[in-house]
């Protein structure tokens, strides 16, 4: 099933999430523009609709999301708890993404891997694409329409 879905969404979604999470609000930025993704997160959304939301930033802006979801400082974050708090963010993300899609639908575990996702090679295409400036960081959020459910990194 096809669906649309607005940048304004996506920025809607992580404006909330990024105020309720993480303690303050990113402003839009533009896609492409920042540094190679250092750490990548998705998560499949897998029924009526189905694709992958990615989540990519530089490992300082995981870093900074892991203290901040975590409430830690990040001296004393190992990085096991920054996947964790970078796999939780992208899962907040698709589930509010996934909510704003035809359903029924559920949602895969998140998929955190330390590079970029290669979402495209699986003959998917991209539905919406927004982009954040956070604490001075840029972080990308992507919907990807596709036929297949599997993790979006590789």
């Amino acid at each position: 099933m096809t669906a649309t879905l607005a940048v304004d969404d996506l920025l809607a979604i992580a404006g909330d999430l990024w105020t309720s999470y993480l303690g303050s609000e990113p402003t839009p930025s533009i896609p492409g523009v920042g540094d190679p993704a250092e750490v990548t997160a998705s998560v499949s959304i897998a029924g009526e609709w189905n694709g992958v939301v990615v989540i990519s930033m530089s490992a300082r802006t995981a870093q900074d999301v892991g203290s901040a979801l975590l409430q830690m400082d990040p001296a004393g974050l190992e990085p096991g708890d920054v996947d964790d708090a970078v796999g939780e963010l992208v899962n907040i993300v698709g589930g509010n993404v996934k909510s704003v899609l035809p359903g029924p639908s559920s949602l895969s575990l998140p998929v955190v891997a330390h590079g970029t996702a290669h979402v495209a090679s699986r003959g998917a295409e991209i539905v919406a694409q927004a982009a954040l400036e956070w604490l001075g960081q840029h972080v990308e959020i992507t919907v990807w329409s596709s036929t297949s459910t599997e993790g979006a990194t590789s």
